[in-house]
Protein backbone atom coordinates (compact mmCIF):
# COMPACT_ATOMS: atom_id res chain seq x y z
CA UNK A 1 0.00 0.00 0.00
CA UNK A 2 1.84 3.60 -1.04
CA UNK A 3 0.17 5.36 2.12
CA UNK A 4 1.82 6.04 5.11
CA UNK A 5 1.46 3.73 8.10
CA UNK A 6 0.52 5.68 11.06
CA UNK A 7 0.98 4.84 15.15
CA UNK A 8 -0.42 5.69 18.33
CA UNK A 9 -1.35 4.53 21.46
CA UNK A 10 -4.79 5.68 22.05
CA UNK A 11 -5.47 6.54 26.07
CA UNK A 12 -2.02 5.79 26.83
CA UNK A 13 -2.27 7.44 31.08
CA UNK A 14 -0.87 10.48 32.25
CA UNK A 15 2.48 12.13 31.81
CA UNK A 16 4.97 9.45 33.33
CA UNK A 17 2.80 6.64 32.48
CA UNK A 18 1.89 7.36 28.95
CA UNK A 19 5.18 8.46 28.27
CA UNK A 20 6.56 5.14 29.35
CA UNK A 21 3.95 3.10 27.55
CA UNK A 22 4.02 4.91 24.03
CA UNK A 23 7.98 4.73 24.10
CA UNK A 24 7.75 0.56 24.70
CA UNK A 25 4.76 0.37 22.22
CA UNK A 26 6.14 2.92 19.56
CA UNK A 27 9.44 2.20 20.18
CA UNK A 28 9.58 -1.30 19.19
CA UNK A 29 7.50 -0.84 15.85
CA UNK A 30 9.83 1.66 14.89
CA UNK A 31 12.95 -0.16 15.83
CA UNK A 32 11.11 -2.85 12.95
CA UNK A 33 10.70 0.17 10.63
CA UNK A 34 7.13 0.02 10.77
CA UNK A 35 5.16 3.08 11.12
CA UNK A 36 5.43 6.59 9.06
CA UNK A 37 3.67 8.92 11.57
CA UNK A 38 3.06 8.88 15.22
CA UNK A 39 0.88 10.56 17.62
CA UNK A 40 1.20 10.55 21.70
CA UNK A 41 -1.93 10.74 23.64
CA UNK A 42 -1.01 11.69 27.06
CA UNK A 43 -3.75 13.12 29.93
CA UNK A 44 -1.16 15.97 30.16
CA UNK A 45 -0.74 19.13 28.05
CA UNK A 46 -0.48 18.66 24.14
CA UNK A 47 3.03 20.48 24.20
CA UNK A 48 4.60 17.62 26.35
CA UNK A 49 2.60 14.57 23.83
CA UNK A 50 4.63 16.96 21.08
CA UNK A 51 8.14 16.54 23.35
CA UNK A 52 7.76 13.00 24.11
CA UNK A 53 6.76 12.24 20.38
CA UNK A 54 10.29 13.75 19.74
CA UNK A 55 12.61 12.34 22.31
CA UNK A 56 11.09 9.13 21.21
CA UNK A 57 11.85 9.48 17.76
CA UNK A 58 15.55 11.29 19.37
CA UNK A 59 16.30 8.02 21.28
CA UNK A 60 16.16 5.76 18.49
CA UNK A 61 18.49 7.65 16.30
CA UNK A 62 15.17 8.75 14.18
CA UNK A 63 15.52 12.52 15.06
CA UNK A 64 18.72 14.41 15.18
CA UNK A 65 17.91 17.90 15.99
CA UNK A 66 18.66 19.04 19.38
CA UNK A 67 21.06 17.85 21.78
CA UNK A 68 21.53 14.55 23.43
CA UNK A 69 22.45 15.04 26.75
CA UNK A 70 23.80 12.00 29.10
CA UNK A 71 23.93 12.83 32.83
CA UNK A 72 24.64 10.54 35.92
CA UNK A 73 23.34 12.37 38.93
CA UNK A 74 24.48 9.49 41.47
CA UNK A 75 28.46 10.40 39.89
CA UNK A 76 30.58 11.21 43.00
CA UNK A 77 32.65 13.16 41.23
CA UNK A 78 30.21 15.56 40.85
CA UNK A 79 31.34 19.14 41.51
CA UNK A 80 27.50 20.97 40.52
CA UNK A 81 24.30 20.17 40.81
CA UNK A 82 23.90 18.01 37.89
CA UNK A 83 19.85 17.38 38.41
CA UNK A 84 18.80 21.02 38.09
CA UNK A 85 21.02 21.60 35.21
CA UNK A 86 19.65 18.71 33.58
CA UNK A 87 15.88 20.14 34.09
CA UNK A 88 17.06 23.39 32.87
CA UNK A 89 18.45 22.49 29.90
CA UNK A 90 15.53 20.18 28.98
CA UNK A 91 12.88 22.51 29.51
Amino acid sequence: IDQPFHLGITEAGGLRSGTVKSAIGLGALLMDGIGDTIRISLAADPVEEVKVGFDILKSLGLRFKGVNLVACPSCSRQNFDVIGVVNELES
